[in-house]
């Protein structure tokens, strides 16, 4: 599968979790669904319950760096680049 479209399926996509956050949102990791179950071991939604980390089911998170860059794309605007 391509990149092509994968910046517009991100800012667009329907969060299916019980959060008002969206997936990406642009200058905000912290206001950013993805950066919340990338991030943290037990993320958890508008209710207090602790949701499923990302990546889905592996043992730990990513590394600091990976996470680090996420956070950096979305504090910089979420470019399309």
């Amino acid at each position: 599968q391509t990149a092509a479209g994968l910046h517009a399926r991100l800012l667009d996509h329907e969060v299916v979790a019980d959060t008002t956050m969206p997936l990406v949102a642009p200058g905000d990791p912290e206001g950013s669904w993805l950066f919340e179950l990338m991030s943290r071991c037990d993320p958890s939604d508008d209710k207090g319950v602790t949701v499923t980390h990302m990546p889905f089911n592996a043992p730990t998170l990513l590394p600091d760096a990976q996470i680090a860059t996420l956070r950096a794309w979305i504090a910089a605007g979420a470019l399309d680049d």
